[in-house]
């Protein structure tokens, strides 16, 4: 038995809105005679004066494409002509007449028929609604509503004429050209397999990036001509729309889940955490019972940002949604936490007897409608109890990219017919085709139609539909993903071989198959290498997505981009004669490889920008003893090598300070962090167990060191503001990793507090991170703030700037140089600019060419940074020069050097002779690096230059003058992390 397909039909046909008939198991009937026998050219396109707005819309899009493929304008007419064929569109007398009853219909379903020397096409439509209006209207909600009629045009456009909607616009959409074309005899009555047919596209992207004018209007068009769902069953975290907070916060503290430090979550409304063993529930119920009955939210008290209103996104018409927020906090009140302590198990069925609850108090009551929540984690297994016929379920699943990983899948598919069975059916999809997280990886396509059409046909005994949540930095990148997924849900029977030969062939022509290869190389790629690849561990059965060394030096390595290259340059060259297939794969080259291309320069460009982030580890001696009490009161940490943390990412708001300082003595590192935090009373953190796997959601400072430098065996260990320690043996998985939280580093450990700060100190036994030590390993250093109100601050802080994705991202570590033997010294000092302030012209051992200089200007910049807090900010407003030096002890003659730096620049213009930016060094002649002079804006870029120094004349000592220019020019250029060396022979 077809569950989903009794639903859509039957039961369901009630549930949506419209009525049961005696034919509530529809089957979809698609009868096409062989010989044809009414011509299209010439004919007229009908629409009788009291038809719908819908179906006059539906008339002007089918005159539209007609038109074009004819080459012809076709006339739009009130009344059939006996003389010509007539496309009556729309619910008209002639139906009637002919005893079609759109009454019988599902919703979505239409009738195409020919009688005579008629075509009719009809469904049912909203008789409310006009389409020109709501195309304009970004809300989403103006768009559900019935255009059955629209969807038979579609249907006749591309069954019989050819049209293809892959997506708006004239390189998406294909109109084959007719001098001639004739129909057949057709009897159609067609519908949707899954009522739930829906994706998404971000907004932002879709304005921004790839239909800048009229943005949203094509993005509606396209769901239209998808033919995705016409209707809305709320179901995702709907008690976040109650102001739950604001009604019960003072007077109820009792409702709001209480948290592991014993304070319950009075804040972060509108999503507040609550307690589903208090009184809350009833309040729920009260709710529910109040919108299903049709009152309204003012007689509840509901308390939104739109006023007393029941929001759209959790409530419609005889729908009500109880889906917790997101995140859900399991509370610890001494009700629940003996629930919740049993195990996932036994907590997901603890939260299922509230949502049954609910739904049975309302069926009780004979309360007309279904409650709807979705089973998602910590609430996603499936409950032993008899789950309510009045509710409805939305199940949340990774979806189509795992098809590739059997066991990841099978346990999937196996929980999707699991909760399809208990709910009979009633079950819908939340599904996650879309590039977020550690899948967001600018540049690479995720276009992945096979997959997709696998995914959701074989779902259709279990499911009434599925929603495809699919952002991506590119519209393009799942076009196809989009038509597909709505082309299988619409008939799960869809031959997907079939439908992508014909994409290719239609859209690309005489370069079908170079295309096809090059588009399915890109899901191959995706699915097979990129989106994970499976492995077992102790939780099971995972897939870890590859890291970006894998994407860049393997997947889509310079080799494989190259090959893209040329496959697109043959393809461009067999399609020469025909214009609009060229431009079309011009415009598939651009959408496509260019953004590979870039991405592939801008990995090694930040690699090669990170393998300057070095920090010196000082040698402790025995005198300078550490007492590891958490207070930094010992002259080492005065003397020894420090850094300072950036804000991760381009993080806005107050900053506060945290620096790190580092000594190794004969058997341990040690580690001291002072973090500065002006709001220490609103500091969240638990006195945790050792190892608690959560004390990295507590104010905290991580620890991450790879003594092998192998990058993927590491250690981790998290300490957070209350004393509380986890360190683990981390694996590197492609961008994911495992921890081993059973390892034991045997460090000592410390935390103190103070009223605007509070520090650590730490001392690692060298022998726990294992036998292989190198003298310059990969290592890097994080905070985290937790407060109870983070309003206007920044929260995450890490010692590398160049972290993308999250604080385990190993490969955009700086490196610690542990022991400097062996290892090349730089001999300049602060020169990262952390240390000393500006007196006058003098900034430590740095010193400025003049004390005052009226267009100069030098300053220290604690906004603008690439290694560390700081960097040195040189202006100039005219001519003149800006000129920083340093003495460089210990510069030997005629011999060779290695010069890095970091350098930005914005708006540097000439105003003078000699103009530009540049480094120098003066050892009686002077190396100008670069001998060009930088001038113009550009970002953080990493400079290397190799010199030889001059040799020494007769009887004059050898000295050296290390200088950084700012010349005759207007505007600003910042350096930090300049590293100047000898190079050894």
């Amino acid at each position: 038995m077809q569950i989903s397909k009794l639903i859509v039909c039957g039961t369901l046909s009630l549930l949506l809105g419209f009525s049961a008939t005696a034919n509530d198991k529809f089957k979809r009937k698609i009868d096409i005679g062989q010989k044809s026998e009414l011509s299209l050219v010439g004919c007229n396109i009908v629409v009788p004066q009291k038809t719908s707005k819908v179906a006059a819309f539906a008339a002007k899009e089918l005159q539209n494409y007609l038109s074009k493929s004819f080459g012809t304008q076709v006339p739009i007419v009130k009344s059939p002509a006996s003389k010509k064929v007539s496309i009556i569109v729309g619910n008209s007398t002639t139906a009637r007449k002919y005893g079609i009853n759109i009454a019988t219909l599902p919703r979505d379903g239409f009738i195409i028929k020919t009688i005579g020397k008629n075509i009719i096409i009809v469904g049912k439509d909203d008789p409310k609604v006009d389409p020109v209006r709501a195309l304009k209207n970004r809300s989403m909600w103006k768009h559900y509503y019935e255009r059955a009629t629209l969807f038979g045009v579609y249907d006749f456009l591309e069954r019989f004429v050819g049209v293809r909607f892959y997506f708006p616009g004239e390189i998406g959409t294909v109109i084959p050209k007719h001098k001639t074309l004739a129909v057949p005899a057709i009897n159609i009555t067609d519908a949707p397999d899954y009522v739930a047919r829906t994706y998404t596209v971000n907004e932002q992207w879709m304005k921004r990036r790839i239909l800048p004018k009229d943005a949203t209007r094509m993005r509606r068009f396209n769901t239209y001509r998808l033919r995705t769902s016409t209707s809305y069953i709320p179901n995702c975290h709907g008690l976040n729309a109650r102001g739950y907070l604001k009604r019960y916060g003072k007077t109820h503290p009792e409702y709001f889940a209480m948290m592991g430090n014993g304070k319950r979550a009075l804040s972060g409304e509108p999503t507040p955490q609550l307690c589903y063993n208090s009184g809350i529930t009833d309040e729920i119920y009260k709710d529910a019972k109040a919108f299903l009955e049709g009152n309204s939210a003012a007689s509840r008290g509901v308390i939104t940002k739109w006023g007393a209103v029941w929001s759209q996104a959790s409530a419609t018409k005889g729908y009500y949604n109880i889906m917790p927020q997101d995140g859900m906090i399991l509370c610890q009140c001494a009700k629940c936490k003996p629930l919740f302590a049993k195990g996932k198990k036994a907590a997901s069925d603890a939260i299922w007897d509230f949502f049954c609850g609910i739904a049975e108090r309302v069926k009780k009551n004979k309360i007309p409608g279904y409650i709807t929540t979705m089973a998602y984690p910590p609430y996603e297994r499936v409950p032993d109890r008899k789950v309510p016929d009045n509710m409805i379920v939305k199940l949340a699943v990774r979806g189509p990219w795992q098809e590739h990983s059997a066991k990841m899948q099978n346990l999937e598919d196996d929980r999707v017919k699991r909760w399809g069975e208990k709910v009979g059916g009633k079950l819908e999809l939340w599904t996650y085709a879309n590039k977020f997280s550690k899948l967001d990886i600018i540049g690479v396509p995720s276009f992945t139609p096979r997959c997709i059409a696998s995914y959701y046909a074989k779902q259709k005994d279990y499911i009434l539909g599925a929603y495809m949540e699919s952002e991506s930095e590119s519209f393009y990148y799942h076009y196809l993903n989009y038509y597909v997924f709505s082309k299988t849900c619409w008939n799960t029977s869809t031959d997907i071989d079939k439908l992508l030969t014909e994409h290719y062939k239609s859209m690309y022509g005489p370069a079908a198959k170079i295309m096809q290869d090059i588009f399915e190389s890109f899901e191959k790629k995706w699915t097979g290498k990129i989106f994970g690849v499976p492995y077992n561990s102790p939780m099971g059965p995972k897939t870890a997505p590859a890291s970006d060394y894998q994407i860049w030096t393997q997947i889509y390595s310079p080799a494989a981009l190259k090959k893209l290259d040329n496959d697109f340059k043959q393809a461009e060259k067999i399609t020469q004669k025909d214009a609009l297939i060229l431009k079309r794969i011009k415009f598939m080259r651009q959408k496509f490889l260019e953004p590979l291309q870039k991405a592939s320069k801008k990995y090694f460009s930040l690699k090669n920008k990170i393998s300057g982030m070095t920090f010196e580890v000082t040698p402790k001696t025995a005198e300078n003893k550490i007492v590891i009490d958490g207070i930094l009161n010992e002259s080492a940490w005065a003397k020894c090598g420090k850094v300072t943390f950036v804000p991760l990412g381009k993080a806005k708001g107050k900053r506060v300070a945290t620096t790190l300082y580092a000594l190794k003595g004969k058997d341990k590192l040690y580690l001291a962090f002072n973090c500065s935090e002006p709001q220490m009373a609103k500091v969240i953190a638990g006195k945790r167990k050792k190892d608690d796997s959560s004390i990295w959601k507590d104010n905290s400072v991580e620890i991450f060191l790879n003594p092998s430098g192998d990058k993927k065996h590491y250690y981790h260990f998290t300490i957070n503001s209350e004393g509380a320690l986890s360190d683990a043996a981390s694996l590197k998985k492609g961008s994911s990793q495992e921890e081993n939280l059973k390892w034991d580093s045997g460090a000592e450990y410390k935390v103190a507090k103070n009223k605007t700060s509070w520090t650590l100190e730490i001392a690692i036994p060298l022998k726990s991170l294992g036998n292989e030590i190198k003298d310059q390993f990969p290592a890097n250093f994080c905070r985290s703030r937790v407060l109870s109100d983070v309003k206007d601050y920044v929260i995450y802080y890490s010692w590398s700037p160049f972290l993308k994705k999250g604080f385990h991202d190993l490969e955009s570590f700086g490196s610690i140089i542990l022991n400097s033997k062996g290892t090349m010294k730089n001999l300049l000092t602060n020169s990262s600019f952390e240390n000393d302030k500006f007196s006058g012209r003098y900034l430590g051992k740095w010193y400025g060419l003049n004390a005052k200089l009226a267009n100069q200007s030098y300053s220290i910049d604690s906004n603008v940074s690439v290694a560390g807090a700081r960097s040195l900010k040189l202006s100039s407003s005219g001519p003149g020069k800006a000129v920083l030096s340093q003495a460089v002890v210990g510069l030997k003659p005629n011999t060779e050097y290695m010069l890095v730096y970091y350098v930005k620049l914005d708006n540097v213009k000439p105003n003078g002779r000699y103009p530009g930016v540049c480094a120098n060094i003066w050892d009686g002649k002077n190396h100008w690096l670069p001998k060009k002079w930088f001038s113009g804006t550009m970002p953080w870029t990493k400079q290397v230059y190799k010199f030889k120094t001059s040799a020494q004349k007769p009887g004059k000592k050898f000295q050296g003058i290390f200088r950084l220019f700012l010349s005759h020019v207007t505007g600003t250029a910042w350096f930090d992390n300049i590293k100047l060396y000898e190079l050894k022979k």
